[in-house]
């Protein structure tokens, strides 16, 4: 299901609980913070679907971690300033996952970044490691 951006607060309120419902307790999850340079109508609706989200994962005592875009971008591909092509790529590249949603790719990126984070003995590269440290250093 997706929600148009003009939904109420009350029709996304209840888009996260559904969604926070398949969240396995004790989770790890990760978060994409909204761009500070995004534009348009959609960036209310992200602002509203990200508190909603933070506020659900607080209520059920799960661990979340914010992660700035370029953050995630470092993150999936060594480079901070990636493209969405260029992210979905890389996506595919490192972990064997194609698609050919710039959105899906970013949510692969976030759910290896937080079993990166949860599992702390996995071998990773240099920036890999750079991006771990930095968001937990941020919590």
């Amino acid at each position: 299901m997706q929600l148009p951006l003009s939904a109420s607060h009350s029709e996304i309120f209840k888009y996260c609980e559904k969604v926070l419902s398949h969240v396995p307790v004790n989770s790890i999850v990760c978060i994409e913070s909204v761009s500070n340079l995004s534009r348009g109508q959609a960036v209310h609706f992200q602002h509203v679907l990200a508190g909603f989200l933070r506020h659900l994962l607080e209520l059920h005592n799960l661990t979340y971690y914010n992660v700035a875009p370029s953050q995630l971008k470092k993150f999936v591909s060594g480079n901070h300033q990636a493209k969405k092509s260029e992210m979905m790529k890389a996506v595919y590249k490192k972990w064997g996952f194609d698609t050919d949603s710039d959105n899906i790719a970013d949510a692969y990126g976030l759910a290896k970044l937080a079993e990166a984070i949860h599992n702390d003995n996995t071998e990773m590269t240099k920036y890999e490691l750079e991006v771990v440290q930095k968001i937990k250093e941020a919590v």
